[in-house]
């Protein structure tokens, strides 16, 4: 039996609005035409901190035992001094009107050692917010430079919560 085709085209969109400052857009479409996905984020990002304002939406597809989201979400990475940085990043369900993740913490780098501390709480993309509680976690992470390091991949996190983490991180790690 011949199978129904359920994706459709994406379109990815960037505007440089001025130096730092640019806007991203993302939509995916399902086969019929119908929108699935977009993203849309506003990014401040000067190679030593970056800022993101967005919107989140997603389609119900009961097939896939997905839920309709619509969320605006806020990223943030900011230095205080030269080994001393915060981070952050927020996820608000509009539907629901509750906190859906939230990851904040803080770096301390220097020559030899970095050391990392978030906390973080969230709901999985299956949960239902209305029926289920909150997933916990306080997690640190050492890393011993030119060593090797123990570490739950924090950056991979940060790297998928906050747009122009990788380009501030490399900036930061080059000082």
């Amino acid at each position: 039996p011949p199978q129904s085709r359920q994706v459709g085209p994406a379109l990815d969109l960037s505007v440089h609005l001025s130096e730092g400052l640019h806007l991203e857009s993302t939509t995916l479409w399902q086969a019929s035409g119908q929108t699935a996905q977009s993203v849309s984020q506003l990014i401040y990002d000067d190679h030593r901190q970056t800022y993101q304002l967005g919107w989140f939406s997603r389609r119900p597809l009961p097939e896939q035992n997905q839920q309709a989201l619509h969320q605006l979400t806020l990223g943030v990475l900011q230095p205080i001094n030269s080994q001393w940085r915060l981070f952050g990043s927020l996820q608000y369900d509009t539907d629901r009107q509750l906190w859906r993740d939230y990851l904040l913490g803080a770096d301390y780098d220097s020559c030899c050692v970095r050391v990392s501390l978030y906390g973080r709480r969230y709901y999985n993309d299956l949960d239902d917010p209305q029926s289920s509680t909150p997933r916990r976690a306080i997690m640190a992470e050492l890393t011993l430079k030119g060593l090797g390091g123990l570490s739950g991949n924090l950056a991979a996190l940060l790297r998928q919560k906050i747009l122009g983490y990788s380009q501030v991180d490399t900036t930061w790690n080059s000082r």
